[in-house]
């Protein structure tokens, strides 16, 4: 169960944690942009991303309103190795980590521990409240 297949199928994996909201996220970035600098991933970025919240518009059939979609801009951070195979995205409500060259589930775990280490140590979470991981199987993907 720990070892590498030859062809391995998997071509993308994914790993969240969604932690407590942080709303001063960016003035921890310094130090974490260091350690995850550090710990193999220099290759550091902003972006703004956007997230449109349908709630309103599916509770409108209800309500009899006319809601329109919601629209939530928010800062992200992006740690990624220098081959762009492995890296971290932060926002104010979860750490993401993806890999393209997924190896055993050890390796990758302990990858996605060690920045969501790295993370706590500098922000202290208060909780999580939900930890999933998604694979992109190849071999299910007909062409």
């Amino acid at each position: 169960m720990g070892t590498k297949m030859t062809n391995a199928p998997v071509y993308f994996t994914l790993a969240q944690v969604r932690h407590n909201p942080v709303l001063s996220l960016e003035s921890y970035i310094p130090g974490i942009q260091e350690s995850m600098r550090k710990a193999g991933y220099p290759d550091f970025q902003r972006a703004m991303a956007v997230v449109l919240n349908l709630g309103n518009v599916a509770s409108a059939a209800v309500d009899t309103k006319q809601d329109q979609p919601q629209q939530l801009r928010f800062e992200r951070f992006t740690f990624s190795n220098m081959e762009r195979t492995r890296g971290f995205i932060l926002d104010q409500n979860s750490l993401s980590f993806q890999s393209t060259d997924y190896d055993t589930f050890a390796t990758f775990s302990g990858a996605f521990l060690m920045g969501l280490e790295i993370t706590h140590k500098a922000v202290s979470f208060g909780f999580s409240e939900r930890v999933g991981i998604r694979y992109l199987d190849l071999s299910l993907i007909h062409i």
